[in-house]
């Protein structure tokens, strides 16, 4: 929302270029100042993409910290950023599934019952997540992504560990 006056793109605040003509930062394209970071930034989203949706979660968590430390979004854009990112992996997947059975019952993987009516509740929720979002501070929604993801981290590792010795009773009794 600043207007930075400047001759070279050095003057510019990061993600932005010079235009000489008009000596005003502006947002430059897609690759323009395209540097390491952006690489890796590209090969760690593409990573988080595909483990978030294979653990059926939309990597929201995943992928704003990754825009905000390798890009240098602010949280509030780092966050809108990751919405597009997770609207993309989840056309993705569903079109994957889409024709997929479930796997115990005769019935369609994805329950569009399910669907439509958890659809409004969702919707709802995002009106209120924008309002929070914009008018508390960056550091408390940095703060809170950071308790989720350090909650949710916890949580799947202690259920990975719970699966795994299922597993391996599973496997001993089979052997016995």
């Amino acid at each position: 929302g600043k207007c930075y006056r400047c001759t070279s793109s050095k003057d510019c605040p990061s993600r932005k270029i010079c235009n000489v003509d008009i000596g005003q930062c502006i947002v430059g394209g897609v690759f323009s100042n395209f540097d390491w970071q952006e690489g890796v930034l590209i090969l760690l989203v593409f990573l988080a993409a595909g483990v978030s949706n294979a653990g059926g979660v939309g990597g929201g968590l995943l992928f704003v910290p990754l825009l905000v430390l390798l890009a240098s979004f602010p949280i509030p854009q780092a966050s809108a950023n990751s919405q597009s990112l997770i609207l993309g992996a989840s056309i993705a997947n569903s079109v994957y599934n889409f024709r997929k059975r479930h796997v115990i019952r005769d019935a369609p993987r994805i329950d569009w019952n399910l669907v439509i009516s958890t659809m409004p509740f969702f919707l709802c929720g995002t009106t209120p997540g924008y309002f929070l979002n914009i008018s508390l501070p960056g550091y408390f929604t940095g703060f809170v992504l950071a308790a989720m993801l350090g909650a949710l981290t916890i949580q799947s590792f202690l259920s990975g560990k719970r699966m795994t010795r299922r597993q391996w009773r599973m496997r001993r009794e089979f052997l016995r």
